[in-house]
């Protein structure tokens, strides 16, 4: 079920909704992996992983360099900032909500 999930968040991006939040994830990763001198190809995986909790919702933005997956960033956040209609709908549907965007990088 979660492929679906992030298959339809792809179909999403494909189409360029959502630029503001997209923006802020790309630019955390490109500068997580600048400042570690990792942005000549080194990254194999990046997720954002999206979860309900009691006073909004958490984003943690996780990237695969080698074997063990880091966390760049992590916040939470109200469903009103998040303005991507389509992982608005997704996140009122699920608990958890997997994004994997490498390709969107």
């Amino acid at each position: 079920m979660i492929w679906l999930v992030v298959g339809l968040v792809a179909a999403a991006l494909g189409a360029g909704a959502a630029v503001a939040f997209w923006d802020t994830v790309r630019t955390e990763v490109m500068n997580w992996l600048r400042a570690r001198n990792l942005d000549k190809g080194a990254l194999l995986e990046a997720v954002i992983v999206l979860d309900r909790v009691a006073v909004g919702i958490r984003r943690r933005v996780v990237v695969r360099t080698a074997a063990v997956p880091e966390t760049v960033s992590e916040e939470t956040l109200t469903l009103d900032q998040i303005d991507d209609p389509q992982v608005r709908a997704l996140l009122e549907q699920h608990d958890q909500v997997n994004i994997d965007f490498l390709q969107d990088l």
